[in-house]
């Protein structure tokens, strides 16, 4: 089949050849066609050859790697027990005979056969008899044998299969059981190791049939059992299903088997013998029908006994013919009792597959035995006589092997996890050659699927440019500045695929390569598109207002912006002698930024606009621009800027070169560090993170470019003289050029100035407080390490301190002088550093005059001058005036100004978090003294932080002013307004309705000493009101003075009284001594008894003393009798409950005279009076407080 499989892929490869060599041509996408070159075509017919070249290089070289393999593991991986050395070294030499006779098969292609059996059974002369052709060896028989006759095994090597005829000891183990057995199993291994999946295609069973029928029952199971035990082992090592040929040898034993076959023919001896089952499934047991298919073959032999008897000449040998059926049907029940034996199933294992069970005969040698005459003569005590045999041939063999059990090699099962192995491994390798042309024809698809999206997006975004900018496009001339306007339709181009914006992609990519990729020519289109629209749109609109701002600088005679101006104009026009393109784009980012388009709503068309002028200024350098400029305009501009000094033109070059420095500028929130945010906020509202300082105002700026900028300004203002056009004849530069120097430097000093005052004023202390109770704000701002406010500090100084030491790259002299002192030696030394620093720009520097005033300067301070000018160090008086940062840093850290500071705020966040915890009362007495400290740190600080600290003052003491009436009324609707309203609420004696009484003992748990009321007043209010005479009120230097209710603290004033009537002494349960008099009756009332709480005070009408009784007592009523008793007249009066008392006072008309109350009742027409005292300072029975007494509900 093999040559089949090549012939179809030389087909498939031919075919395949001719579509792309001749269909090629024809593929075309768009008007790319990616096949039509030659050289393409047949590089892929080329890649195609050689990748089926290669993969029939790789399986014939896997075929022979897998032979060599086996060969090898045959003869190297033989284990040191048993037989394995001796197999390995016969198994050499077969090997090589093989190889010797060249057989057209391999050895791992042919179907492999074990032969077993019992010593002396003929497997071995059943082979050499059988007629099969074997690799000739030289030997007599004809055929290979392989080893060492019946002491090891023999492999047989046949053209259709490979026979592998086993010592009968492996299969008895009786000679030698642990050498046997480790040998047995060694081949067994052997055997699965280098045949994984289908180790064997089968197993012959060679059985002697002298052997069955000499033997007893017991001897029948003996063997089988020992047959069963091996086949059991097979299947165990090998894990295959495998059908068993039982081949019974020696069959010329039986009496009248020589006679009866003896005429047969050569052919006729060559057929098979014996029953091959017939199932349904490979596993279908056939044991069980061993009984009626050997009957079947007894029934046909005595068929054709009349023939062979009428055939035979002799009389003794018909005689012998005759006896055949009956002598083989002697031998049925130990036949099928051996089989039944060895291929019955049982419980608990599964047994060999019984295949067919055949007669044969390798060579007559031996004795007949005669079955029927040796019954007859052990049955009579004789002694049966035997013939000798003759020269032997073989029979039923030839077909047996070849016809039968050779061409059923694929009845065998495979070892299913081998199998599996292999089919994993097998579609593994045919999913990747699919998936790999399924992923090539992908990627080709995908690649034409981009590119034709990519040539439609580019399309339609042409077509988009086109729509937008129809307008702009068709105007004969420019006549608006509307940047924006453009700007957005060249933001088309600028983003289109492939545009001008889009990175660089590798075009042999999957995306769009593999042949097909437009993108290098979209990409070319795009940016020649994009640069003509720059030019036509959007430089004439640059010109144009650039146009404007020179008019407006030029009618308000601006010098220095008519010089910038200028030379930006001259430079869009093409008028400058070499590129501006760093200048004219600062020039536009402060015009956008400051007037055109300003504002953070804009920020996103301030970097859309830049980005255009970048690309028009790098995308113009092989092209001059087609504008006009406008010669009068430059003209009057010219002739302005003959009056501008030198000073200004240098100056103005100076600031216009800084952004291009290199140098950062300034940036407040990364210099502050990431608690920044919740430290500080702007003044005007603007995003602190665009708040800074300008590179050229900064240390860096000074040291790493001003200075250089000082000594190249002159060779600058004389190389840009192209700017100043005709002017430029009449200007008499070099004599303006000596006295610049210091000029420069005092404008240099403002600005810095200037700059770094407008940051700070700029800045302010976000709420410190506003984020409680964690109060973040204020612990990154108290932080001694990382406080925002400090690193402030640092920075300022350290940015303002231009004669300290510069970094050693800006720093080529070695070393400049600490800050400035006042003395001579001091400044001396400082003037020196910058001396040493500027020493390599000395050449420049002269030519403005600088170092003569440098000198003169320092020869002024050598001799002691008084007066005159001082010495000139570049960046001294800048450092002077921002002295006062400097000196918060003075000292070791912890001690210095600035930590004093930061100590103070430390200590206020702690307060607050104390307070936060519910210490209110402990931190509004510390509080005091806190925000004492901060502000008296505040007459130290610079300007800026002054203000900064004094408004952090008025939010800290507003918000903890707020924050304690907050925990206050927290606290108060926690503790205090639930209870009290329980107790006070319609509840007598607090309302009029005597049916719901106050307990006493609800009423002192609120008002007693230290009860509800009065804990929490001592606890939260106490030390914020003025409890004097008179009504109480709230101190008015106290913080919450403003803020807190009156009312609220009346409310405690009477609960205060409640508490000071009721509980005399502090006593923490209501416990008074009232004394009661009687003072005057009516005519006709002899005696009144009153009763309170179960103590009774007995008066007659005259001669009665005070009697004094216990309030509370227990009975909690109170009774007033009138004796005598009026018929038909009220006489006496009572009132219930513990306020009972209360209720007999307040019905009598109470009126209060001094300490004395005075009650007066009326019953049944006749009066009684009472005074009544108790042990209070005031009477708590008629007491207003109680009365008016409402909860608090907050401050």
């Amino acid at each position: 089949m093999g040559w089949v499989k090549l012939v179809l892929v030389l087909i498939g490869f031919l075919a395949f050849s001719a579509v792309v060599f001749f269909a090629g041509p024809l593929i075309g996408i768009g008007d790319a066609r990616p096949f039509d070159p030659l050289w393409v075509r047949l590089t892929i017919i080329g890649v195609l050859a050689l990748i089926l070249l290669v993969w029939g290089l790789i399986k014939l070289l896997r075929r022979n790697k897998g032979q060599k393999a086996l060969e090898k593991a045959l003869v190297a991986d033989a284990p040191p027990s048993g037989d394995g050395r001796e197999l390995a070294m016969r198994m050499t030499d077969a090997l090589g005979t093989l190889k010797k006779t060249g057989g057209k098969h391999y050895l791992y292609d042919l179907p492999w056969y074990v032969i077993i059996g019992p010593p002396g059974s003929g497997k071995t002369t059943a082979l050499v008899n059988s007629e099969i052709k074997f690799p000739v060896a030289g030997n007599a028989q004809g055929g290979l044998q392989g080893f060492g006759g019946t002491r090891y095994c023999d492999w047989w090597f046949a053209e259709d299969a490979v026979l592998i005829d086993t010592a009968g000891r492996y299969t008895t183990q009786d000679s030698d059981q642990g050498n046997d057995k480790a040998s047995w199993t060694s081949f067994l291994n052997l055997l699965k190791k280098n045949r994984p999946k289908q180790p064997i295609n089968g197993v012959i069973l060679a059985f002697s049939v002298a052997d069955l029928m000499r033997a007893d029952p017991d001897t029948i199971q003996k063997h089988a059992e020992t047959v069963r035990a091996r086949l059991g082992e097979i299947h165990e090592a090998l894990k295959v299903d495998f059908p068993v040929y039982v081949m019974f040898t020696k069959t010329d034993l039986i009496a009248g088997f020589r006679e009866y076959f003896a005429s047969f023919a050569a052919g006729r001896r060559k057929k098979v013998w014996g029953t091959t089952f017939q199932t349904k499934s490979l596993r279908e047991q056939t044991w069980d029908r061993v009984p009626a298919e050997y009957d079947a073959l007894v029934s046909r032999l005595s068929e054709e006994v009349i023939d062979r008897m009428s055939e035979e000449p002799d009389g003794v040998n018909r005689i012998a013919i005759f006896g055949l059926p009956g002598q083989l049907a002697e031998m049925k029940d130990e036949v099928a009792l051996f089989l039944r034996m060895v291929f019955e199933p049982t419980r608990y294992a599964s047994s060999a597959i019984l295949r067919g069970f055949y007669f044969t005969s390798g060579t007559q040698e031996g004795t007949p035995i005669d079955q029927v005459l040796g019954a007859m003569t052990r049955s009579f005590g004789g002694q049966a006589s035997g013939l000798m045999s003759g020269k032997g041939k073989s029979f039923f063999l030839h077909d047996l092997l070849t016809k039968v059990i050779f061409a059923e090699q694929g009845w065998v099962s495979y070892d299913r996890k081998a199998v599996r192995r292999s089919s994993v491994l097998r579609m593994v390798a045919t999913s990747a050659m699919v998936l790999a042309s399924f992923g090539l024809l992908g990627a080709w698809a995908w690649s034409y699927y981009n590119n034709r999206q990519l040539v439609a997006s580019a399309e339609a975004a042409m077509s988009d440019y086109e729509l937008a900018a129809d307008a702009d496009l068709k105007a004969a001339e420019v006549s608006d500045t509307d940047l924006l306007r453009v700007g957005n339709e060249l933001q088309i181009l600028r983003t289109m695929p492939s545009g001008y914006d889009s990175a660089e992609v590798d075009e042999s990519g999957w995306d769009l390569g593999f042949g097909l990729s437009q993108q290098g020519a979209i990409r070319q289109a795009a940016r020649d598109a994009y640069a003509q629209g720059l030019e036509r749109l959007f430089r004439p609109r640059l010109v144009l207002r650039v146009e404007e701002r020179l008019q407006t600088l030029i009618a308000g005679n601006e010098t220095l912006g008519i010089y910038e101006t200028l030379k930006v104009y001259k430079a869009l026009g093409g008028a400058a002698p070499v590129p501006q393109d760093e200048f004219v784009q600062n020039w536009f980012k402060d015009d956008w930024t400051q007037i055109t388009y300003p504002g953070i709503n804009n920020e996103d068309a301030r970097k859309m606009l830049a980005g255009h002028l970048t690309a028009m200024l790098d995308l113009d350098d092989t092209t001059t621009p087609a504008v006009t400029l406008n010669g009068d305009l430059v003209e009057k501009a010219e002739i302005i800027l003959g009056r501008m000094s030198v000073e200004e033109q240098a100056y103005s070059l100076i600031k216009a070169s800084a952004p291009f420095a290199g140098v950062p500028d300034f940036n407040l929130v990364e210099r502050l560090g990431p608690d920044a945010r919740l430290v500080f906020e702007t003044v005007d509202g603007s995003d602190l993170a665009v708040l800074g300082v300008p590179a050229l105002y900064t240390y860096h700026g000074f040291h790493d470019f001003f200075l250089d900028q000082l000594a190249a300004v002159a060779q600058k203002i004389e190389s840009e003289q192209w700017v100043m056009g005709k002017q430029a004849e009449v200007a008499n530069i070099d004599a303006q050029l000596t006295a610049l120097g210091p000029t420069l430097l005092r404008r240099y000093r403002e600005d810095y100035i200037a700059a770094w005052e407008a940051m700070l004023d700029n800045l302010k202390l976000a709420p410190l407080v506003a984020d409680k109770p964690t109060y973040q704000a204020l612990s990154a701002i108290s932080s001694s390490a990382t406080s925002p406010l400090l690193k402030l500090v640092e920075a300022v100084s350290g940015e303002t301190k231009l004669t300290a030491e510069p970094a050693a790259p800006t720093d080529p002299a070695g070393k400049v002088g600490a800050v400035i002192a006042d003395n001579t030696e001091a400044l001396s030394d400082a003037q020196g550093a910058i001396e040493g620093m500027v020493a390599s720009r000395v050449s420049g520097l002269q030519r403005i005059g600088l170092d003569l005033a440098l000198a003169a300067g320092k020869s002024q301070a050598r001799a002691g001058v008084a007066g005159g000018a001082g010495p000139i160090v570049p960046g001294q008086d800048i450092e002077v005036n921002f002295q006062d940062y400097q000196q918060l840093l003075d000292g070791t850290p912890g001690s210095r100004p600035i930590d004093a500071l930061l100590k103070s705020f430390d200590g206020i966040y702690q307060a607050l978090i104390v307070a936060a915890s519910g210490g209110q009362a402990q931190v509004d007495a510390a509080m005091p003294r806190l925000m004492g400290e901060l502000k008296a740190t505040v007459s130290r600080l610079p300007t800026p932080l002054q203000t900064m600290i004094n408004k952090a003052v008025e939010d800290i003491e507003g918000s903890n002013t707020s924050s304690t009436i907050s925990q206050i009324n927290e606290a108060m609707n926690n503790q205090v307004v639930p209870a009290c309203k329980s107790v006070v609420e319609g509840r007598y004696p607090f309302s009029n309705n005597p049916s719901r009484q106050v307990p006493l003992s609800e009423f002192a748990q609120v008002f007693a000493p230290g009860g509800v009321l009065d804990n929490f007043f001592n606890t939260n209010l106490a030390a914020h009101a003025n409890m004097g005479a008179g009504d109480w009120t709230w101190n008015p230097d106290d913080p919450i003075a403003d803020k807190a209710s009156l009312q609220t603290l009346r409310q405690f004033q009477r609960a205060a009284e409640i508490r000071d009537a009721f509980f005399p002494g502090r006593n923490p349960t209501v416990a008074l001594d009232v004394t009661v008099i009687q003072t005057q009756a009516h005519d006709r009332v002899r005696q009144s008894i009153l009763s309170i709480d179960g103590q009774t005070v007995q008066m007659r009408q005259k001669g009665n003393t005070p009697q004094t009784v216990k309030w509370p007592g227990g009975a909690g009523a109170t009774v007033l009798q009138l004796l005598p008793e009026l018929g038909n007249r009220e006489s006496a009066k009572q009132w219930q409950g513990p306020w009972s008392f209360m209720q007999f006072i307040r019905e009598g008309s109470p009126r209060q005279v001094g300490d004395i109350l005075q009650v007066t009742h009326i019953i049944g027409g006749r009066n009684i009076s009472y005074d009544i005292r108790v042990n209070a300072l005031k009477n708590p029975f008629n007491l207003a407080a109680l009365r008016e007494f409402r909860c608090p509900s907050g401050l």
